[in-house]
């Protein structure tokens, strides 16, 4: 249910046009509010006494949304107070982001979850102390997308003979009766024609 949460904040931070200052602010107090909610979510599904996995995935999300927002405020001409100030304590959290990467691209720990979600944010369109071609910032990408793991399962199913020669009729394509019935008509016709 974190990963629901989690995608739309994105898509709410993507998603929204400010209009006035007032509704720039409202905005910002509904992000702010949905990864309070994040965090809670996250805490109560992961029984963890390590709290670090849900503080990477929030510093990543608010990074992501005070980046995505101070654009738009720049853009509009409206003030933004960054959320990272209120809940981190910091201002630069587009170069912590990557101290973040650096870190758990160290760690031994299975990290899945957190690897994708720095990943998506990047190839997302994250920046941070990057701009979107640094070769930095796509060694990061390459480096993350090593580590995650693909997560579609084979299933293997049972076949009866019906199913087999099904298959085996379905992989002949239709095409190949009429291109066949043209070959013979040409063959018969060449062979009426010099005999």
């Amino acid at each position: 249910m974190w990963k629901t949460c989690f995608f739309n904040i994105i898509n709410a931070v993507d998603d929204f046009v400010p209009e006035t200052q007032g509704t720039f602010d409202i905005c910002r107090n509904t992000i702010l509010s949905k990864i309070n909610k994040l965090e809670s979510i996250f805490l109560s599904e992961n029984d963890t006494t390590d709290n670090s996995f849900c503080h990477l995935i929030i510093f990543a999300t608010v990074a992501y949304c005070d980046e995505l927002l101070s654009l738009k405020a720049i853009e509009h001409n409206f003030n933004y107070k960054p959320m990272q100030v209120e809940l981190f304590n910091v201002a630069n959290a587009g170069d912590v982001f990557y101290e973040y990467v650096d870190s758990i691209l160290q760690r031994k720990k299975n990290l899945d979850f957190i690897y994708l979600i720095y990943y998506f944010l990047l190839e997302h369109g994250y920046r941070g102390r990057y701009e979107l071609n640094n070769p930095k910032r796509l060694m990061y990408i390459r480096q993350l997308a090593f580590y995650i793991k693909p997560t579609i399962k084979v299933t293997k199913f049972a076949f009866n003979q019906d199913t087999k020669k099904n298959l085996l009729w379905a992989k002949v394509p239709k095409n190949i009766f009429a291109f066949s019935s043209f070959i013979v008509l040409i063959v018969t016709f060449f062979v009426t024609q010099y005999i």
